[in-house]
């Protein structure tokens, strides 16, 4: 039986759209070294400028702004080969129900489409993510790495570069930058 091996999509398989599309909409130009906190909207001081960037994201569709990382395709394509591979991302926002289901098609739309030798069956949309159990965890959200995992690699984010190589090490947790430190890591 091959290792499970749970990966997080967002900023870790895909990079960058929240902030662009910020930008866009505000007419800004924040930077990743602008912004320390999870969600990137936090950055606008204004509530109903983060509903409005919400909503926005939600209508244009963002999976239709974002790329993949660099080397991400090709590595996950061999860690497909090897390990029992599932596309683990979040499926809870408090964007109400119909919002809910619109991002879930996006995200499944783009795996189809990007990731095309990932099954339909290899996806998991779910809110809490240590209820998936798996030997390796690759996310850059330091909680979701919670949970059962030989190895756990946070994927290196703006909002987690606060955590020191020590504390993660007394986390049992690694910090990887790139898809070619993951292969390293998982395949060789």
């Amino acid at each position: 039986m091959k290792p499970i091996l749970m990966c997080d999509l967002d900023d870790v398989i895909t990079k960058g759209c929240f902030l662009k599309l910020l930008n866009r909409l505000f007419q800004t130009n924040y930077a990743e070294e602008d912004i320390c906190t999870y969600h990137v909207e936090d950055i606008l001081e204004a509530p109903e400028d983060r509903v409005k960037f919400m909503n926005y994201v939600m209508d244009v569709n963002f999976y239709s702004h974002t790329e993949l990382m660099e080397d991400a395709k090709e590595v996950l394509e061999r860690l497909n080969q090897k390990y029992e591979l599932y596309i683990c991302t979040m499926a809870l926002l408090s964007c109400g129900v119909k919002r809910i289901g619109e991002l879930l098609m996006y995200k499944n739309e783009f795996l189809l489409k990007e990731l095309p030798f990932i099954k339909e069956e290899q996806h998991i949309y779910i809110a809490n993510k240590s209820l998936v159990k798996a030997n390796i965890r690759i996310d850059d959200k330091l909680e979701n790495l919670e949970g059962d995992g030989e190895i756990k690699l946070l994927y290196s984010a703006y909002h987690n570069r606060e955590y020191t190589d020590v504390f993660l090490k007394e986390k049992g947790v690694r910090r990887v930058s790139s898809w070619k430190e993951i292969e390293k890591i998982l395949l060789s």
